[in-house]
This record gives C-alpha cells, sequence and structure tokens, in this order.
C-alpha cells in the first residue's frame, strides 16, 4: 500500500510547475491589493487578548479564473492551523471557507487546477487536491503514508511565503506583493 502512495504522490509531483509563477498576482489591480492587505494584517494581530495569529499568507489562482485568491494560515499553533481562504468580491477581501491545514506546505498545481497541500508530520507524509468549487474548498487526498528515514517527497512549485525571521526569532510580515508601489 505505501509503494502505491508514493507512486501516486510522485505523479501529482511531477504535475507541478517548477517555480510558482503567478501572473495572477501581478495584475491585481490596486483596489484588490488593499482588500487583500486589509485582511491579512487583521490577522496578523492578536485576537481576544490571545495568541491567535496569521502564521502566512499566500496569494494564487486556485478555481482558475485568473484573479488570485488570499489564503492565510492562522492559529495558534501548528496543531490548530487553519488555512482560511479570501476571494474578491465586490470590491472586499471575503472569506469564503476554510480548511485544516496542519504542518503543511502549499504549492501551485498546473494550470491554475487548485492548489496542492502537502503535510508531514512525525513520520508521516500526505499530499491533498484543494479546490475551490462554489466558494467551498474541497480537498481530496492523493495519498498518505509512513514514511522511511530520508524517504519524502520532493515537491516543486511552492508558494512564496510572505513570513520571515531574523536571528532572534522575531516575526516580520513583508506585504510587498499587496503594496502598490
Amino acid at each position: 500500500m505505501e509503494k502505491e502512495s508514493k507512486k501516486k504522490a510522485n505523479k501529482y509531483a511531477k504535475r507541478l510547475r517548477k517555480t510558482a509563477k503567478e501572473p495572477c498576482v501581478k495584475k491585481m489591480p490596486s483596489k484588490m491589493k488593499k482588500a487583500y492587505l486589509r485582511a491579512a494584517e487583521n490577522h496578523y494581530a492578536q485576537v481576544s487578548g490571545k495568541t491567535i495569529y496569521m502564521w502566512d499568507y499566500y496569494l494564487s489562482d486556485i478555481d482558475n479564473d485568473e484573479k488570485a485568491e488570499l489564503f492565510i494560515k492562522y492559529g495558534t499553533c501548528e496543531a490548530d492551523m487553519q488555512l482560511l481562504v479570501y476571494q474578491y468580491i465586490e470590491e472586499e477581501a471575503v472569506m469564503v471557507d476554510s480548511v485544516y491545514c496542519t504542518h503543511s506546505t502549499l504549492c501551485a498545481y498546473k494550470n491554475n487546477e487548485g492548489i496542492i497541500m502537502y503535510e508531514s508530520h512525525m513520520g508521516g507524509e500526505a499530499i491533498y487536491l484543494l479546490t475551490l468549487e462554489n466558494g467551498k474548498i474541497k480537498s481530496k487526498i492523493i495519498g498518505g503514508r509512513y514514511v522511511d528515514t530520508g524517504d519524502y517527497i520532493t515537491l516543486k512549485g511552492v508558494l512564496k511565503s510572505h513570513v520571515f525571521y531574523n536571528k532572534n526569532w522575531k516575526k516580520t510580515v513583508r506585504y510587498y506583493d499587496l503594496i502598490s508601489i
């Protein structure tokens, strides 16, 4: 069973772009950037005195409409992480859905047919294809397995991260693709 899962996962991994080129991000109008910036900044701060915060944000065209969606990883820690999905609707950033995304990496999938979510934790790995249909995230598991040391799947097309840490582990978010220059 594990060999079949890895074979299937490698099949999907080969379909990933070498780099996450997102032309929809370059085409974002100023109003869309500002709406997404407000949404991202709202999640960066602590909420109600708890340590729920944005871990990262990404931009990608998950539904192949040539418009970027905003994805925000949000939670108290890797164990309760949610991926919040925003669309630009009537000049506002509107959260349309969320999905659990513990210990995960997001990758651009071919021809904007969704995004790949790769989870890896404590000797296990799984790959999911996430699509957005009628404002709802659909999550299809491609495969999962326990991993022998050093035998992890290698993925390409990882979406650009916007959170950086300095040498003292102080977190900084760079909003460079959401700020009109």
